[in-house]
Formats: C-alpha cells, sequence, structure tokens
C-alpha cells in the first residue's frame, strides 16, 4: 500500500500481547458492570446468609448468579432446594427459570417412563401385540389337506376351471395373488352362516363413563372384545382383526410416529388450539383419494363373499381348515389412555411468572 510501516502484515502485532489487551479489556469491562449494577438497590435476600460468590469493585461487594457467575442487580430468587438453608443460594430470574424448566423437564420424563412402564406390563399380561411371523397361519398344512403338496414360500393361489363352477389350488409366485387358506375357510364359514362379514369392536365395560377427576381410575378402566359371530374368539381372524382394531386406536392416540404422510393423531389436532382451552375429540377418517391395498384377512372375506354368491362348488374341507383355536387370554383388555401435559414459564419486569399447576389434555377409550 502506500504507507507500508503501518501494513500489519509487516509489522505484525505479538500474539501474546493481543490476548493480554484483550483479557485486560474484558475484565474491566466486567469490573465496570458489576459497579454499575452495584450502585443501586441492595440485593433481595430472604435469609442473612448466602452461599454465593461475590466480587470486588472499588471496595464495594457484589453478589453474583450461583448458575451465570455474573452480579446479581436488584432482585434475585434463591434456589427451591437451597431456601430452607442456612445460607441459601442466589441466581437471576432468567437462571432460575431455567432451573425450574430443567426440573418440569425431569419430572415429565419421569411421568412418560412411569407411564411407558405401566403400558408394557399391561401389554404382556393382556397379551397386546402381535408378531407376524408368529401369528400369520401358515399355508401348508392347509394347502396339503386340499390337494396342493408343494407351496414355494407358503403362497398359494385360487384357480377356477373355465368350463364349470370347480375351484382348486395352485402354488403361486406372486404375492399379490397369493391367499391365505384358514383365513379364507374361516371367512367361508362366516357367510355361509351369518350371511355377513365377520366383526369386532371393542366396547367400554362401565358404558365410557370416565373419572375426570381421577386419572388412574379412567386408565384402569376394562374394554371387552366384541366378536361376531362370538365364535370368532381364538381364532386367527379374530385375533388379527383384535390386533389391527387396537393398533389403529394407538395411533390415533399418538402412541406412535404415523405410518403414513399427513396422518394425525388426536393431539396433533389439538396442537392447534389453544392449549388453555377445554376440548373433547373424537376422530373420522374421511378418505378423499387413495389407493386400495386389502389386507389378508379383508381379502379373504371378499373372496368368500364371491365364491359363494357365484356358485362355485367348494367341497366342505374348506369350509374347515381351522380346527384348532388359541386359547383366549381375557375377553376384556385396559382401555387406551394416553395425556399430554402443558406448562409455561414467562419473566415480565425481572419477575418470574409461572403456571404452578400445569394442564394437560387426556385421552381414554377406544
Amino acid at each position: 500500500g502506500e504507507f507500508p510501516s503501518f501494513s500489519r502484515k509487516n509489522f505484525p502485532q505479538p500474539h501474546g500481547e493481543t490476548e493480554a489487551k484483550e483479557a485486560v479489556q474484558t475484565e474491566a469491562l466486567r469490573a465496570e458492570l458489576a459497579l454499575d449494577l452495584a450502585s443501586g438497590q441492595d440485593v433481595v435476600v430472604s435469609k442473612p446468609g448466602v452461599s454465593n460468590g461475590s466480587l470486588v469493585v472499588d471496595g464495594v461487594s457484589v453478589l453474583t448468579c450461583q448458575r451465570c457467575h455474573l452480579p446479581l442487580g436488584h432482585r434475585a430468587y434463591a434456589d427451591e432446594e437451597s431456601e430452607e438453608a442456612s445460607s441459601p443460594t442466589l441466581m437471576h430470574a432468567e437462571c432460575k427459570a431455567q432451573c425450574m424448566l430443567s426440573q418440569m423437564h425431569t419430572e415429565e420424563q419421569k411421568r412418560k417412563r412411569d407411564a411407558l412402564e405401566l403400558k408394557q406390563a399391561r401389554r404382556e399380561e393382556f397379551d397386546i401385540g402381535w408378531s407376524p411371523a408368529e401369528t400369520i397361519p401358515s399355508n401348508v398344512v392347509s394347502a396339503g389337506r386340499l390337494g396342493c403338496a408343494v407351496v414355494p414360500q407358503g403362497m398359494c393361489c385360487l384357480v377356477s376351471e373355465k368350463d364349470s363352477s370347480a375351484v382348486s389350488i395352485a402354488p403361486t409366485f406372486e404375492p399379490a395373488a397369493a391367499m391365505n387358506l384358514e383365513y379364507l375357510s374361516i371367512a367361508l364359514q362366516v357367510r355361509r352362516t351369518e350371511g355377513r362379514e365377520p366383526l369386532f369392536s371393542l366396547d367400554p365395560v362401565d358404558n365410557g363413563k370416565v373419572e375426570e377427576e381421577d386419572p388412574q381410575a379412567a386408565a384402569a378402566s376394562m374394554q371387552e372384545k366384541r366378536f361376531e359371530p362370538e365364535w370368532l374368539a381364538g381364532t386367527s381372524v379374530g385375533e388379527v382383526m383384535f390386533q389391527a382394531d387396537y393398533h389403529l386406536k394407538e395411533l390415533s392416540f399418538g402412541e406412535y410416529e404415523q405410518p403414513v404422510v399427513g396422518m394425525k393423531s388426536c393431539f396433533e389436532y389439538s396442537e392447534k388450539d389453544s392449549h388453555d382451552a377445554e376440548w373433547s375429540a373424537r376422530e373420522w377418517f374421511v378418505v378423499r383419494k387413495a389407493e386400495i391395498h386389502v389386507s389378508d384377512d379383508q381379502e379373504a372375506s371378499i373372496m368368500a363373499k364371491y365364491l359363494l354368491e357365484s356358485g362355485s362348488h367348494l367341497p366342505d374341507s374348506w369350509f374347515s381348515l381351522c380346527d384348532e383355536k388359541k386359547p383366549l387370554c381375557c375377553l376384556e383388555v385396559p382401555q387406551l389412555w394416553n395425556d399430554r401435559f402443558y406448562s409455561k414459564i414467562s419473566i415480565k419486569d425481572g419477575a418470574i411468572e409461572s403456571n404452578k399447576d400445569p394442564k394437560g389434555h387426556g385421552l381414554y377409550g377406544g
């Protein structure tokens, strides 16, 4: 440049000297801030002794915050854990709010863990939840009883003769064409005896009455498994309908992450409104545009309706592929519940404004 004698590249400043000047400036600013704060009103202390540190500025001792170690200023709050002690610790309103927020978060996490442990224990006790590999019946035995000895990967399909009403089964490698034979057999029995498809619902034992003043008692309420016809209880079709019904209710209660993009739980809908508002909810799903994917049990029910209404010739063996029933754990299960609590901490004019009693929304039933 024009004045190379002033170039920092040509005449660099020693690194240690720069750090020393910055440290002096920082300490000077801290001392000036402490002196300004100390010149105002005295810090309000409910107890005569305090355990906080202090800064000495021009002979004036200034108390510092236990959390951030900066001067306290005109207003301070005692730590709840040390309020009863002879030397309570003091902190700023902002620091106190952070401590309160951390404590509330810890309490909320503990509440969630306790609720999760209780729900897991009840799921094991009442046999809620299922594994497809262990629950879905295999086609190997059923296909053998209908004259099909080879079933690759457990998949077989129905074959209709062109010039007759006879129906047979054949092995297949196409999952979309595969049919679960035990589901089909049960659906055929229901369709022939009842003239309808299998039905299931969970009905409240106490007629849906929930004690709002006692959430624990409400969570302990039971629901009855209702099968139509009743002999579906203990069958593979009855079991898959119960587990699917219960899991769908858990999704609407916000127990799990939604499997479909855009699908929301009751809590997610309520977040659009104020947390302070009271509300009651029941969800209905309106399908505006969708692709239809039929489950195995529903596919069997549709096929059973078609086979019987079309007059297909089906031997009696097609109606008796499910000879054994799973022993029922119980016909009543705990009703679903889930709750969320909300609390707000705000600071106004240096004072903490907090809602000591957090508000919550609870869902019970199913």
